[in-house]
């Protein structure tokens, strides 16, 4: 890294406002995926970080649902050999377009 990116995350780490508000808008942003694997049945792990993890059911085929998500340009962490797929959590209108894309993957499982 540069000194001036390191310089810039020293700033924002002593900010505890912004640290706050990243916080918040992490776990509300969870909270929409959240959502959206409770109404379709899908479990998923409690998360604390950024990220979240969706256990697919075997109907579901994670590589494929990878696929089709890459082709739309978005890139999630697959774990075929649990069929599991891991999604970092991002603003939310990256997070609105994955969850779209989602039902649209789903859909056609």
């Amino acid at each position: 890294i540069t000194s001036l990116s390191l310089k810039a995350a020293n700033n924002a780490l002593q900010d505890q406002d912004f640290i706050n508000r990243c916080i918040e808008d992490n776990f509300k942003q969870m909270n929409s995926y959240e959502l959206f694997f409770k109404e379709r049945g899908i479990e998923y792990i409690d998360s604390y970080t950024n990220f979240i993890t969706a256990l697919l059911p075997k109907s579901i085929d994670s590589t494929k649902l990878e696929g089709a998500l890459l082709k739309e340009g978005i890139i999630i962490r697959n774990f075929s050999n649990i069929n599991a797929i891991r999604i970092t959590i991002g603003k939310e209108w990256q997070n609105e377009r994955v969850i779209n894309m989602l039902k649209r993957g789903l859909d056609h499982e």
